[in-house]
């Protein structure tokens, strides 16, 4: 770790452990620790010391400059899934337009972990409702309280359910007291879907493989992409009157059979989005008259 890197973690664990802000710890610089304060700190130095991920040991991250409730449960917010967040927003807000009253824009997430994407566009997007999957009941416990923090909870459906399960199908599912628009089609599928290799999961850094869950980490199938085939396969059926669109991340090098899924698949308008650092990370593509 760098010597900066490590100066900023030491003072937001001093933040978090204090309860003061940056400025007012500068204020206090002179100020002799509580031995509490001494002792909470020395255990978050001694976890991180073990390479537990700092987000774990605060329970928080931040996310679109929104604070996220974050535990063992589920993967720890990165940067990269904010492009994903960025681009849903580009596309919902003519979506909005288009419907004008006639509905709200309705966005499926599969696979919500802590909830950022979709509670993140519930905050920034008064014109949409979300629907939600997760497997994990611990991760849904993540998201329904991430939801009631947010705000946004009324808008928000969660099915603790797995996607990849035969039967299952999100439009059946729905509370009827939630949404009278039970049985409409959705107009965007989002998802940050588990897509690492699997004999690539023992050459991941240690605050990953050893502290995130492997369930939201290894992808399905022998080349880690069985979501992708199954978004391809399964989200017409669920697409809405105007056709819908999908934004997913993806792993390094995985674009070119990616694209080759969702074309074979007869999905329109495939093309992949470069993240942070300039690599193939997100993929769009779009069914019946949804465009990008």
């Amino acid at each position: 770790m760098e010597k900066a890197e490590a100066m900023a973690e030491a003072e937001l664990m001093l933040r978090t452990a204090s309860g003061l802000s940056a400025a007012a710890i500068v204020l206090r610089g002179h100020e002799r620790l509580a031995d509490s304060l001494v002792a909470t700190l020395a255990k978050y130095v001694e976890r991180r010391s073990r390479r537990e991920p700092l987000q774990h040991i605060l329970g928080e991250s931040y996310f679109m400059g929104l604070s996220f409730a974050v535990s063992s449960a589920v993967l720890i917010p990165r940067p990269e899934t904010e492009i994903l967040v960025e681009r849903a927003k580009s596309f919902i807000e003519p979506a909005a337009r288009a419907n004008a009253a006639a509905r709200p824009v309705r966005v499926f997430e599969i696979g919500a972990g802590s909830g950022v994407i979709g509670l993140s566009l519930l905050k920034f997007c008064p014109q949409i409702e979300v629907v939600a999957c997760e497997v994990s009941p611990a991760a849904a416990a993540v998201c329904l309280a991430n939801a009631r923090s947010l705000g946004v909870a009324s808008r928000f459906e969660l099915l603790i359910k797995d996607f990849l399960a035969p039967d299952f199908d999100p439009l059946k599912n729905i509370s009827p007291d939630w949404s009278p628009q039970k049985n409409v089609g959705f107009d965007l599928f989002l998802s940050n879907p588990p897509y690492v290799r699997p004999d690539l999961m023992p050459g991941l850094a240690p605050e990953v493989k050893d502290y995130e869950p492997h369930l939201a980490l290894q992808g399905p199938d022998a080349d880690g992409l069985g979501f992708y085939r199954a978004f391809a396969a399964r989200l017409p059926a669920l697409s809405g009157e105007r056709g819908a669109i999908l934004l997913a991340e993806f792993g390094e090098g995985q674009g070119p059979a990616i694209t080759a899924i969702f074309e074979t698949a007869n999905w329109q308008g495939v093309r992949l989005l470069p993240d942070l650092s300039g690599k193939d990370r997100i993929v769009m593509a779009g069914w019946g008259r949804g465009t990008l």
